[in-house]
């Protein structure tokens, strides 16, 4: 790894495939002033730079580099937003050009020498993209699925980063100036701690060329400092809301399914020894096919058109979302509760243990399919401050044990229940 003023630079090379990935990422705390800004900027950025003034020399570019691709970032990672680019190409050895160090001139431009004009960014691409965002902003609730476990999540950090979207909100979209975008552009590449990944194959010179690029434009006086803030949800407090097991919202919408999400804190850390163990939890609680919250509420009970959990790691989270009949919320709430605690009670067969390991460790040798997975799960470490390959994370999960299991799920609390349905007699709380 190198380290050049506040940006990290990973290569690893990955001669599984015939393509490498170039993915440069801007990490920032998340929280309301900035998250906005950060998403508008990608896509100003995307539109065009002095080199290729449109999307079309850039696409006329990407075509000519033997059909590369190129993607704007916009995450979140606990209570962190990440944004950037990944590109995507043949390796040079296969084309016999330099392809790698002409896509990351492309990157650097997009980044380091967009168009500009008096007052800021091009006005023009600005309002368009500002449209773009807006549009995409609105239509986040288009997707009742995705649009519960977003709501749920809003409740459940009402006051916290992890609460935020990371493509930001209409109101501080509209309060935008162009001034103040490019101010804040600015003192990003000044300030923000970054890092870029090279990976798949290429020698010693590309690598230093690649380098010596970065370094270059980098000219800046920022040391490099620990990534991200990662930072588990507190466990529930029933005095937090007069003596309730937990926090219970319900929301009237315009659908004819009913979206039970319901948000768990787990207080284990990804770096800590029974991050491992928890994996394991997850995936026996809701993690497959072979889950409990599958065969019981969906499969046995038929209760739900889907049933299913999802951890995140980087907040120490994990939630539990089902799409159900309306008039069957209470039902299949209590049936989902009942799963976790008949984990915690050590009720899990043989069969229930081994296929949640076997399906961890089988999606964690998918990872090695793609070269961008890959480079993402070692992000997600880098962020996470977590050293497992995925060789030893592998060996890690085969070799779990049940008294384990049972120990870390104990931990996992219900903190918010979420509800969106359309029956009017339900009404909404909070």
């Amino acid at each position: 790894m190198h380290e050049i003023n506040g940006c990290r630079v990973i290569t690893f090379e990955n001669n599984n495939f015939k393509t490498n990935s170039i993915s440069f990422n801007i990490i920032q705390d998340l929280n309301l002033t900035t998250a906005t800004k950060n998403a508008l900027l990608m896509k100003v950025l995307r539109r065009g730079c002095v080199e290729f003034e449109s999307s079309k020399e850039i696409a006329t570019e990407l075509e000519s580099c033997f059909g590369a691709t190129l993607a704007v970032k916009i995450e979140k990672a606990g209570d962190n937003q990440i944004i950037g680019f990944v590109c995507s190409y043949p390796a040079d050895e296969f084309v016999g050009e330099r392809l790698t160090l002409r896509l990351v001139d492309l990157l650097m431009a997009l980044i380091f020498n967009p168009l500009r004009e008096v007052g800021g960014f091009r006005t023009d691409y600005l309002e368009q993209e500002r449209a773009n965002l807006r549009e995409q902003i609105e239509g986040l609730k288009d997707d009742k699925r995705s649009y519960a476990l977003q709501r749920c999540t809003e409740l459940m950090f009402p006051d916290e980063p992890y609460g935020l979207s990371e493509i930001g909100d209409l109101e501080q979209l509209d309060q935008i100036t162009n001034a103040e975008l490019f101010a804040h552009y600015q003192n990003l590449l000044q300030t923000a701690q970054m890092v870029v990944f090279l990976s798949g194959r290429f020698d010693e010179s590309i690598e230093n060329e690649f380098v010596q690029i970065l370094k270059t434009k980098l000219r800046r006086d920022v040391t490099a400092k620990e990534l991200g803030r990662i930072k588990c949800k507190e466990g529930f407090s029933a005095a937090e809301s007069g003596g309730e097991k937990a926090f219970e919202f319900i929301e009237e919408m315009d659908v004819t399914q009913g979206k039970l999400t319901i948000g768990f804190t787990t207080e284990t850390l990804p770096s800590s020894d029974e991050y491992v163990d928890l994996m394991v939890v997850n995936s026996i609680f809701g993690g497959g096919m072979h889950s409990k919250l599958f065969t019981e509420v969906r499969e046995k009970q038929s209760l739900a058109y889907y049933a299913m959990t999802m951890m995140d790691k980087f907040k120490g989270v994990i939630f539990a979302a089902a799409g159900i009949d309306l008039q069957n919320k209470e039902k299949t709430q209590n049936l989902i509760l009942e799963q976790l605690e008949n984990v915690q009670n050590g009720k899990i067969s043989d069969f229930e243990l081994t296929s949640a390991k076997k399906a961890l460790i089988n999606s964690l040798r998918s990872l090695n399919d793609s070269q961008l997975s890959v480079q993402a799960f070692y992000f997600g470490q880098l962020l996470a401050d977590s050293e497992f390959t995925i060789e030893l994370l592998i060996e890690k999960i085969a070799n779990v044990k049940l008294p384990a299991v049972i120990d870390v799920s104990k931990r996992i609390q219900p903190h918010t229940i979420y509800f969106m349905t359309s029956s009017p007699e339900m009404g909404v709380s909070s």
